[in-house]
């Protein structure tokens, strides 16, 4: 059950870090030139969004890192404990680092400012 969450937990990390990609890419690309007629308002919330995405994308690619690095903790892990007493494997248990476990959050909360840029963007524009 534990593996199954982990698997579906990278899975939906690993999509939201290619959707922000995509959406920035594609932000930027529509956004090249046209900044010069925008006011103030709209421009400054349009680079709150460009900077939010962008760091929403480092954050999740972080908590992405973090998923890899549990799963080769564990087996590392599991590894020494069969090392050193073959017979009877125990359970293993570890923490991620804080770098991951706030990662996640923090980059979900950078996406949040990023939707609620973009939708000021259009509502000022």
């Amino acid at each position: 059950m534990a593996e199954r969450r982990e698997t579906v937990h990278y899975a939906w990390l690993r999509n939201l870090l290619l959707i922000a990609s995509g959406t920035l890419a594609l932000l930027v690309s529509l956004h090249t030139g046209s900044t010069g007629k925008m006011d103030t308002g709209a421009l400054r919330s349009l680079h709150i969004a460009w900077g939010s995405l962008g760091l929403g994308i480092l954050l999740l690619a972080v908590a992405l890192h973090g998923e890899v690095w549990s799963a080769h903790e564990r087996v590392r892990r599991v590894a020494g404990e069969i090392k050193h007493n073959p017979d009877a494997p125990r359970p293993v248990v570890w923490q991620k680092p804080l770098r991951y476990r706030i990662a996640a959050p923090a980059g979900y909360l950078s996406l949040c400012v990023a939707v609620v840029a973009l939708v000021c963007h259009g509502m000022l524009r």
